[in-house]
């Protein structure tokens, strides 16, 4: 069999997902929606185990972070790196920055104590929530743990694919190092909020979203699938279903059940009947905005709720407030930074193409 022909798959989006097809991929969007949705629902206090949607959104950032940057290592280090950074900065930083702002803003008038909030000016709140959960001074940014993994590992990420003749043995690496990276941490320190947001607790997370943009054959693109499947099928035999809101107990297993979803995501987004539901408009527009809608709803949960108002009502106000701001965001604050975001391309010698919206 030719290399030609092992490539010559019949999964509708496989030539997307494995490798780097540089183009839309609308299924992520809803793959996206899904997440954030499951944040929000988890926040008003419906769904227990509506938090998974973090280490999903994690998944998602490995696989297209590691595209961008395997389609790029052709170029020269300096315009790899400076194209990636910049790229990466207006789309993160404006909205973050802008919410810090706000937050601040809204913390002082309320007389809360601001201790410890250079940590996330510096995208190092996941360690001052690692010391001080479940209580974290600052007002409303206990959220912005994930951002400030994603940027840990933007940064760090770059530098390994470039240099590392075979990635994705970085990769593979990762997933294994993960869990015995949370078992240790928590044996030395008995913490067991450190080993849900340090980013060597999340590179298992990431790492699967990353050989997912690697696989290049069709056997390990079904293996994968059977290992994943295996993966979340243990932990669910292993641990017990009785209490959703024990923290302590669920995330660090759950870490381990997104690497399992991680692996089984591309074989699972390209059953067509699957990428119809993830591309639907709703799903889509939902997963356009997902950035504002995470950024900003818990901030407005909280004023709603100040509001006393009938549950149900603050659940439908909540949401559309919500919904209202990251619309508002979206058009009329993050396009104008991302219209930026080409200022500095990659030089490829590779032909260009559509380029993927990486959030």
């Amino acid at each position: 069999m030719t290399k030609r022909s092992v490539m010559n798959l019949d999964f509708p989006l496989y030539h997307t997902l494995s490798g780097f097809m540089r183009s839309y991929i609308p299924e992520l969007d809803g793959v996206r929606a899904i997440a954030v949705l499951a944040v929000m629902i988890f926040h008003l206090g419906i769904f227990p185990i509506g938090w998974m949607g973090v280490p999903l959104f994690f998944v998602l950032s490995g696989y297209l972070i590691t595209s961008i940057l395997i389609d790029a290592r052709s170029s020269p280090l300096k315009q790899y790196l400076s194209s990636f950074f910049w790229r990466r900065t207006v789309r993160i930083f404006p909205l973050y920055y802008a919410y810090l702002v706000v937050n601040l803003l809204l913390s002082l008038i309320a007389g809360l104590s601001l201790s410890g909030y250079a940590y996330f000016v510096f995208y190092l709140g996941n360690y001052r929530i690692g010391q001080l959960a479940p209580n974290v001074p600052g007002g409303v940014i206990g959220h912005l743990w994930s951002v400030a993994v994603e940027e840990q590992f933007y940064i760090v990420w770059p530098w390994l694919i470039y240099f590392t003749k075979r990635p994705v043995y970085l990769a593979v690496a990762a997933i294994f190092a993960a869990p015995i990276f949370r078992e240790s941490l928590y044996n030395y320190t008995g913490n067991p909020y450190m080993t849900i947001v340090a980013l060597p607790s999340c590179i298992d997370m990431l790492g699967a979203g990353a050989l997912v943009a690697m696989v290049k054959d069709r056997r390990i693109f079904l293996g994968m699938s059977l290992i994943g499947l295996s993966i979340i099928g243990y932990c669910l035999i292993k641990v017990p279903f009785t209490d959703f809101s024990d923290t302590e107990k669920w995330v660090p297993q759950a870490h381990i059940i997104f690497t399992g979803l991680g692996l089984l995501a591309a074989p699972a987004i390209s059953c067509a009947s699957y990428a119809k539901i993830l591309s639907n408009f709703v799903l889509r527009f939902i997963g356009k905005i997902s950035y504002g809608l995470y950024m900003w709803h818990l901030i407005i949960f909280a004023i709603v709720h100040r509001m006393h108002l009938p549950f149900l009502y603050e659940v439908v106000i909540s949401f559309a407030a919500s919904f209202f701001v990251a619309v508002v965001s979206w058009t009329y604050f993050e396009k104008f930074f991302l219209s930026f975001k080409d200022r500095w391309d990659y030089k490829s010698d590779r032909e260009s193409a559509p380029r993927v919206r990486t959030r």
